[in-house]
């Protein structure tokens, strides 16, 4: 937990004239921390790295260009590489309004309102983006797990191993972490996306996939299944390589399931580890039996 003090003596530096009312950590973090805090008269979000984490420049430089986005997003505000303000890389940003919502009333309508949100995302122009597109994170991110060659997962590795993807592909830009988690509500609808630590320029469908993958964990394969038949009505066009794609996110999903499921906690799920464990296997054996038609 970062010190009120030193928060204040950021505000000095990087909003003078401001002072600290409330701070608080924010739910759901993993590789980072991230800090609500009120000042005298904004709302701010303080994301502080690890020390020598060089991912806070990538990070501001995406921030600055997903600007572009049409959909209410975290301003940059003020960046800290050396890490005067607490020993460590520190990026301060807008905080915008709403809350995650992971127990959805009518699950129809929230499928069909991230869908859109989604959507929108890969609509915007990727003219200039060169610095969104430097990440290690990609579609052959699964293959730097510690995977076992056995069982399910030694099929599903198998698979992705004899499978070719030709690369004639839609490129959009991507969120890189589009899950439920990051998408904040207001009122029954999407107020907010947050956390663009992994945008870039990649395959439309590699993030549908990665997004469905999410929701398979959460809420079960129909869930998933519907999610995606409302992305492809908003953007009316074919899912190319979607099963290849479900497979690596869900070896990623299956592998880091526990750790996510942590995260959700704090934002309000309510499943199980054996829930989450049944239904990556459950999207696995989709994904081959897709695969494999």
């Amino acid at each position: 937990m970062i010190a009120y003090e030193d928060v204040q003596a950021m505000l000095t530096s990087a909003l003078p004239g401001e002072r600290v009312e409330t701070l608080h950590l924010l739910p759901g973090g993993l590789a980072t921390d991230a800090y609500h805090v009120r000042t005298t008269d904004c709302d701010i979000v303080v994301k502080v790295f690890r020390k020598a984490d060089p991912r806070a420049e990538l990070e501001w430089a995406r921030l600055e260009f997903a600007q572009r986005i049409n959909l209410p997003i975290p301003k940059p505000i003020a960046l800290d590489l050396q890490g005067s303000w607490f020993g460590s890389p520190a990026l301060v940003m807008s905080c915008l309004d709403g809350k995650v919502e992971l127990n959805p009333p009518h699950l129809d309508t929230w499928l069909d309102e991230v869908a859109n949100t989604l959507a929108e995302v890969h609509r915007t122009d990727i003219a200039g983006a060169g610095p969104v597109t430097l990440s290690s994170r990609g579609v052959g991110h699964w293959s730097l797990l510690p995977l076992e060659r056995s069982g399910l997962v030694g099929r599903a590795t198998a698979a992705l191993e004899r499978t070719t993807i030709d690369g004639a592909e839609d490129l959009v830009l991507m969120h890189g972490d589009f899950h439920p988690g990051n998408v904040l509500w207001k009122d029954g609808v999407v107020s907010a996306v947050v956390d663009w630590s992994a945008s870039r320029v990649g395959p439309r469908w590699f993030e549908v996939a990665y997004s469905r993958a999410d929701i398979a964990l959460l809420f079960g394969l129909g869930a998933a299944r519907r999610f995606t038949n409302a992305y492809v009505a908003k953007v009316g066009c074919i899912p190319v390589h979607l099963a290849a794609y479900d497979l690596m996110c869900g070896l990623v999903a299956q592998h880091f399931s526990s750790r996510w499921l942590g995260a959700f906690r704090d934002q309000g799920c309510r499943s199980n580890e054996e829930k989450f464990a049944e239904r990556a296997k459950s999207f696995l054996l989709q994904a081959l039996d897709q695969l494999d038609t």
